[in-house]
This record gives structure tokens, sequence and C-alpha cells, in this order.
């Protein structure tokens, strides 16, 4: 049987075939565009996410928690904190007032936020990055190089919060922020694995540099 007549014998004729060949031509191009769309799309998120977590990072309330995290680190009293009336005694009694550098907010701030506020947009604010790693949703070296870091001198405080309110029965659904927890794993991994040649990249891009500028 020659082709002409097998082709015959599945389309019943050439025009036939043809006719097929064009519609699985067109419906691979149609599923083609769908996926580069997609892609597109997922790409232009992640893009998104990751300025917006950039803002985020550099705004007023992050800052505050930042700031109150670190001090309250240094506090040798926080060490005595154990459980969740302990925590809300402790910042009961912080005074924020005077001329305290590491104060996150004004004092007329003070009268519309609990003294504690700035540090749940903190610990709310690695929860959501930590989701948006886990789905893929914004860039992994920019969030582990932007704000991994700042979790190590931090822990002690950010790492106690949630588990108090377990303890206490108070957190129904899980562990609160559990997408903070999940991003601190992922970046102790990171930095282990992949921050050593990032180093290692910065370091000969600043080695070219000097040698192009001649020092």
């Amino acid at each position: 049987m020659n082709i002409p007549e097998l082709i015959n014998q599945i389309f019943g004729s050439p025009q036939n075939a043809i006719a097929i060949l064009v519609s699985v031509v067109s419906v691979l191009v149609a599923i083609g565009t769908v996926i580069f769309t997609l892609r597109d799309s997922q790409s232009g998120r992640k893009n998104t996410n990751t300025w917006e977590i950039y803002q985020a990072w550099n705004s007023n309330e992050i800052r505050e928690g930042r700031s109150l995290a670190r001090a309250v680190s240094k506090d040798p009293n926080w060490a005595a904190v154990k459980t969740l009336d302990q925590y809300y005694a402790y910042f009961t009694a912080l005074d924020l007032t005077g001329a305290n550098p590491n104060a996150p907010v004004s004092a007329n701030a003070q009268t519309e936020r609990a003294k504690d506020q700035p540090l749940h947009d903190l610990l709310s604010f690695y929860h959501q990055v930590g989701l948006l790693l886990e789905q893929d949703q914004v860039e992994k070296d920019f969030a582990m190089l932007l704000i991994g870091p700042s979790l190590d001198p931090r822990w002690s405080v950010l790492g106690a919060i949630p588990q108090f309110f377990v303890d206490a029965k108070q957190a129904d659904d899980g562990i609160p922020y559990g997408g903070m927890f999940r991003f601190y794993d992922d970046y102790l991994k990171w930095k282990r694995s992949r921050l050593t040649g990032l180093n290692k990249q910065f370091v000969a891009a600043q080695a070219s540099i000097m040698k192009q500028r001649g020092r």
C-alpha cells in the first residue's frame, strides 16, 4: 500500500488529512500561546511581589518592628519571659518614651497602638514572605539577601512570641505566623548552600572593578 492510499484509508481523502493537520497545528499553537502567557504572567507577578516586598521592608511599620525586636533582644530581662502572661507584663512595663533611641513610635502614636504592635507587624511581614517563597512567587535570592540576615539577631524575640500563644492555647489554627518559620528554615539552608557561591561572585566582581579602575 502506497502513501496516498494509506492517507485515503485513514482520513478518507487528502483534503481531510490536510484539514485535520491544520487543526492539530492550530491547537498546538494555541497551547503554546497559553503556556507562554502563563509563564509571562507568573514572571510579572513574581516581579511585582518582589518590588512590593522591598517597599514594605523599607516602610515605617516594618522599620519600627525591626528596631523594637532588636532592642528587646538586647534587654537582659527578655530572657526571663517564658509565658504569654509574662510577655504581656513585659510590654506593659516597657517604657518606650523619652530619649530612648530604640523607641519605635512617637509618644502620640503609642496612645493609638499597643506597644508590641510593631512586632506583630514584623511577624506578619515575615510570614507573608515565607508563604510567597513557598509558592515561588518572589525572587528567592533577593528575599534571602535582603531580609534573611535580619532574623538571626532577632530570633530570640520573634521565634518565641508565636509559641507563647500556642502554649496558652490561644492559637486555634496551628502556630501563628507559620510562614516565618518556613522562611527562616529556608534561609538557614540557603545560607549554607547558596550564599557561599554568591559571595565568591561578589568578591570576583569587586576584584574586576578594581582592576578595571587601575587599583
